[in-house]
């Protein structure tokens, strides 16, 4: 163990007090003068040995009173920097700040792709009627319908105040269940079928048509024969000039 002794030492003798000292080990500081002894060691209390050898035994004063504070000493030099330390706990959120301004509008993304098809939906309720339609074009002419029934011979009317001329036609043979026999009967040159009728030997043969023809100057008749009979029948045409 190094230890360092400071002696003061007056006229080349060292006190006992430094001798023992010496050999405790501990450095001290030692006065000339008779009754001296050692200076207090840092603290309030003294530092001494249990086998330190109070200078009172030569009749000294050992008194260890606390000296002036001295004067601060000049700033040492900047330490190395420390760990860093333990994160604090995260702190209370913030007030609500006022409201910022409208920012400038992004520009437009792309266009999505098409939905799903949603279900049916329910049928709307019925719309106004529409207007009505242009007339359309006119048909092609339609088949020739069959020939309804005769009429009833009508009452003979009066005489008019023109002339009218019966004249009969050839006789035609009306076969048994047949149809659409025809028989004319024609006026002479110069006078128009008015009216016509028709004449047949049985009651078989019925009337399918009764008409002018061949622009007025022939009384057409149309026989038909449902019967099992055959039979004879004429046109009859009312001419007048």
């Amino acid at each position: 163990m190094v230890t360092s002794l400071a002696l003061v030492v007056a006229a080349g003798v060292a006190t006992p007090v430094a001798a023992a000292a010496q050999g405790m080990g501990k450095g001290v500081s030692v006065s000339s003068r008779a009754g001296g002894g050692d200076e207090c060691k840092g603290g309030s209390k003294h530092d001494k040995p249990k086998s330190y050898l109070d200078r009172s035994w030569r009749g000294g004063k050992d008194d260890c009173a606390q000296g002036a504070t001295g004067a601060t000493g000049s700033t040492g030099a900047t330490g190395p920097k420390g760990d860093t330390g333990t994160p604090g706990k995260q702190g209370e959120p913030g007030a609500t700040g006022p409201q910022g301004d409208t920012g400038t509008p992004g520009t437009p993304g792309k266009q999505g792709e098409p939905g799903a098809t949603g279900p049916q939906g329910d049928t709307g309720t019925p719309g106004e009627p529409g207007k009505q339609g242009e007339p359309g074009a006119t048909g092609p002419q339609g088949d020739t319908g069959t020939p309804g029934e005769p009429g009833k011979q009508g009452p003979k009317g009066d005489t008019g105040s023109i002339q009218v001329t019966e004249y009969p036609g050839d006789d035609v043979t009306i076969p048994a269940n047949s149809t659409s026999n025809i028989a004319d009967a024609t006026c002479p040159a110069g006078q128009t079928a008015v009216s016509g009728g028709w004449y047949t030997n049985a009651a078989g043969p019925v009337i399918g048509v009764s008409q002018q023809f061949a622009a007025g100057s022939v009384w057409r008749v149309y026989f038909d024969n449902p019967s099992a009979v055959n039979a004879t029948g004429h046109a009859i045409a009312y001419c007048s000039p």
